[in-house]
C-alpha cells in the first residue's frame, strides 16, 4: 500500500467559513455527481479496511475522521478512477481539490504532517521526471550505438538513484515525530535502499506514540527479523592472525568490493570452488575487488592450510585461528557450513551472500564494470 503513495501540484482553495469538523473536504473536478468515493485506513495487518462510502454531489465530497488517533493513515478511492488518494489523520480539517485524470496530481492542505508527505511525494515526482529524461536519452543513445554516451548516461542514472535516496533518508530522520517517516522507512526497506543497521537505528529513534502506530507495529516486525549478517547490514567487524602471525582485521582490506570467503584445505567443494574465485580475482582485483579468506582449518593444520593456499594460487588475504567450526570469525558470522561467502561494498555493506561460480562474476562486473 505505501509503496503507492504519489505526489501532486500545490493548489490554493477556498472553502465556506462555516466551521469545519475533524475531515477532509474537497472539490473534484471531472467526476460527474453521483459518483461513489470510498475512504479506508491502514488495517493491523497492512491491510486496507473499508470505512465510509459517500457521493460526489455539486462537484464535492467530504469524509469525517476518526477522533483521538494518532497519524491514522487513509487512503480515498473514486468510483470507475485509477489510482488513490493517501491523506493523514491529524485531528484538523484538510483540504484539497483532486482531478479525475490526475489523482494522483493532487496535494493535501492542512496539517503538519502532510506537509511533509507532500514534500516526500515532491521527491519521488522529481525522481520519476529525472529518470524518465534519461531513459528517453539511453533509448537514443542505443540506437546510434554511442556506447560512451551510454556508459555516461547510466552512471548518471545511479548518481540520480543515491542522491534521491539520501534525499529521502534526509528527510526521514528530521521528522521523526511524523508517520511519513514510518512510509519512508518502509519504502527503503521495500527497495532494499537502506542498510539493515540503519533501518534499526531509525525505527529506534521515532517516537514511542509512533512505534504503537498501526504502521510502527507492523515495521517493528519487520525490524525485529533483521541480521547482521543479513543484506543490507553493515558487515560484522573483525579481526585474526595472518599466516605470518600478524593481526589482520576486515576494515584494513576492504576495497570497492571484498569478498569474505569461509572455507577450509579439507573442504572438497571450497577446494573446487577455488579457481572461480581466481579467475575473478584476476580480472577485477585492479578495480578495486579483494579477497579475504577465512579458514576453518583443524588445529595443528597450519601447514595444510599453507599448501592449499599455494596449491590453489589464492593470492589475496588470509587469517584462521585454526580451531575448526570453533573459528570465532565463522562463529560471529554464523557460519555452519561451507565455502560460505559474503560480498561487501566500499563501506563494508553486505550487498550479497553465497555468489558461486558465474552468478560472482556477474555481480562483480555489475558493480565495477559500471564505474
Amino acid at each position: 500500500m505505501i509503496k503507492k503513495f504519489a505526489l501532486a501540484a500545490m493548489v490554493v482553495l477556498v472553502f465556506s467559513c462555516a466551521p469545519e469538523e475533524n475531515g477532509f473536504y474537497a472539490e473534484i473536478e471531472g467526476l460527474e455527481d453521483g459518483k461513489q468515493v470510498f475512504l479506508a485506513r491502514l488495517g493491523d495487518q497492512n491491510n486496507t479496511i473499508p470505512v465510509d462510502t459517500t457521493l460526489v454531489e455539486n462537484g464535492k465530497f467530504s469524509f469525517k475522521f476518526r477522533n483521538n488517533v494518532v497519524q491514522e493513515i487513509n487512503s480515498i478511492t473514486f468510483e470507475g478512477v485509477n489510482g488513490n488518494l493517501i491523506i493523514i489523520n491529524e485531528g484538523t480539517p484538510l483540504h484539497a481539490k483532486v482531478y479525475k485524470d490526475s489523482i494522483r496530481s493532487s496535494m493535501i492542505e492542512g496539517g503538519e504532517n502532510n506537509l511533509v508527505l507532500n514534500e516526500y511525494y515532491g521527491i519521488l515526482k522529481s525522481l520519476n521526471e529525472d529518470k524518465l529524461a534519461l531513459q528517453e536519452e539511453m533509448k537514443a543513445a542505443l540506437s546510434n550505438s554511442d556506447q560512451q554516451s551510454l556508459a555516461q548516461l547510466r552512471k548518471r542514472m545511479q548518481d540520480i538513484d543515491k542522491e534521491n535516496i539520501e534525499k529521502r533518508k534526509e528527510l526521514m530522520k528530521s521528522n521523526l515525530e511524523s508517520v511519513v517517516s514510518l512510509m519512508i522507512l518502509s519504502d527503503l526497506m521495500q527497495q532494499n535502499n537502506i542498510t539493515n543497521n540503519d533501518a534499526k537505528e531509525t525505527f529506534a529513534s521515532v517516537s514511542s506514540e509512533l512505534k504503537d502506530h498501526t504502521l510502527g507495529r507492523n515495521l517493528q516486525a519487520r525490524v525485529s527479523k533483521l541480521n547482521d549478517t543479513d543484506v543490507g547490514s553493515v558487515a560484522p567487524s573483525f579481526s585474526g592472525p595472518t599466516p605470518d602471525g600478524e593481526e589482520l582485521a576486515l576494515e584494513d582490506v576492504l576495497g570497492k568490493l571484498t569478498l569474505i570467503d569461509f572455507w577450509a584445505s579439507w573442504c572438497k567443494p571450497c577446494r573446487v570452488e577455488n579457481p572461480n574465485i581466481v579467475s575473478v580475482y584476476q580480472d577485477y582485483k585492479d578495480k578495486g575487488f579483494n579477497v579475504l579468506g577465512v579458514s576453518l582449518d583443524r588445529p595443528n593444520q597450519k601447514n595444510a592450510w599453507l599448501k592449499a593456499i599455494e596449491d590453489d594460487e589464492l593470492d589475496w588475504y588470509h587469517i584462521s585461528n585454526l580451531m575448526f567450526w570453533n573459528e570465532p570469525v565463522a562463529v560471529q558470522y554464523g557460519v555452519r557450513s561451507i565455502p560460505k561467502a559474503f560480498l561487501l561494498d566500499e563501506n563494508g555493506v553486505i550487498v550479497a551472500k553465497d555468489l558461486r561460480g558465474n552468478q560472482l562474476r556477474a555481480k562483480v562486473a555489475e558493480i565495477l564494470d559500471s564505474e
